[in-house]
């Protein structure tokens, strides 16, 4: 009969934990099974047959994940841009350029574009003195003109809130009929022109009936700058009461200042109402003044005709690539007396 397979307590070694032993077992030939045998507690059977009976990828699961690398520190964020500086403002336009010298001290120098010179027929060397085409108003602007003895000067006014003035042809029936009261200007570059100026009527002195034996002048008379005798006798208008006489360039302030505006009554024309700058043009040459007009002008009250004039004009120069605005001029405007108006029409 074979013993029992139950290890009597005498054979555990003492150092051996109570729950498992590992210890030979002999056989009833008295020989010695030499393969350990795991003597489990009930618990750690159980625990035992958990293990057995739970699939492995539950024990995977349950397993902690291993640690992942931290990722790679981003970069440090550039710095904020500075702001964008702020625009330049605007260069001032023409007209508001033209609008402030009007109210201030320097004026504007603007011609009426009157050919070669009006007179009570009308436009002189013209067909019927009707206005001659706006091509040849605009090519001869400031040629000097040789077929007249007037031909070497040109006569101007100096625009401001003290003198708005500029010569109108109300008087000349002809032109008013047909609608040429107010014509077409051009507005001049004075700074430029200063040195062409040779005298200063503070009225419409007529300048076209004085002219020299010479072409330009020579010693002792200066195109359509007469002396005291002459203003007094021929060019003095009705009704001015003030010091007739054409005044030299360093003069111009004393000039204006001689003015009688306010003795021009509304709606009748006053050779009162505005200046008379009489510019040297003999040795202008063949260009004449075109590349120093600033602007081409009409007045505000023009009729439709002058409109029209005036708008050829500016196409004239846009041909001869002078590029320059069309602007209205209203002398009643204290605030902005010139506007751009349209160039189309």
């Amino acid at each position: 009969q074979r013993p029992s397979k139950r290890p009597s307590k005498a054979l555990m070694p003492s150092h051996l934990h109570a729950s498992h032993s590992i210890v030979p077992l002999d056989d009833s030939s008295g020989g010695t099974d030499l393969k350990p045998r795991l003597v489990c507690s009930r618990g750690y059977a159980a625990a035992a047959l958990l293990l057995a009976s739970t699939p492995l990828f539950v024990w995977l699961a349950a397993l902690p994940s291993p640690a992942l690398p931290s990722p790679p520190s981003l970069p440090p964020l550039p710095p904020p841009r500075p702001p964008l500086p702020s625009p330049l403002p605007s260069p001032p336009t023409i007209v508001a350029i033209l609008n402030g010298q009007w109210g201030g001290a320097a004026g504007v120098l603007a011609h009426v574009l009157d050919g070669q010179g009006i007179d009570m027929s009308g436009f002189n060397g013209s067909p019927g003195g009707l206005p001659p085409p706006a091509r040849t108003l605009w090519d001869t602007l400031g040629v000097p003109d040789r077929s007249h003895p007037w031909g070497d000067r040109l006569s101007c006014s100096l625009l401001s809130l003290r003198s708005p003035g500029l010569y109108d042809a109300s008087n000349v029936p002809l032109l008013a009929e047909a609608g040429y009261t107010h014509l077409p200007a051009v507005l001049l570059d004075a700074e430029v022109l200063r040195g062409r100026l040779r005298c200063c009527y503070p009225f419409d002195a007529g300048s076209t009936k004085l002219h020299c034996g010479t072409f330009g002048g020579g010693a002792g008379c200066t195109p359509g700058c007469g002396d005291r005798d002459y203003a007094q006798r021929e060019a003095r208008p009705w009704g001015f009461e003030g010091d007739a006489r054409a005044y030299k360039p360093d003069e111009l302030a004393k000039c204006l200042d001689g003015m009688e505006a306010e003795r021009c009554v509304e709606g009748r024309w006053c050779a009162l109402s505005h200046n008379e700058l009489v510019l040297d043009i003999a040795d202008s040459g063949d260009d004449g003044l075109q590349r120093f007009v600033r602007a081409v002008v009409v007045d505000s009250r023009a009729s439709g005709m002058a409109v029209r004039l005036a708008r050829a004009v500016w196409a004239a120069a846009e041909q001869s690539n002078r590029t320059v605005p069309l602007l209205h001029y209203d002398p009643r405007s204290a605030a902005a007396p010139f506007s751009e108006m349209d160039n189309e029409g």
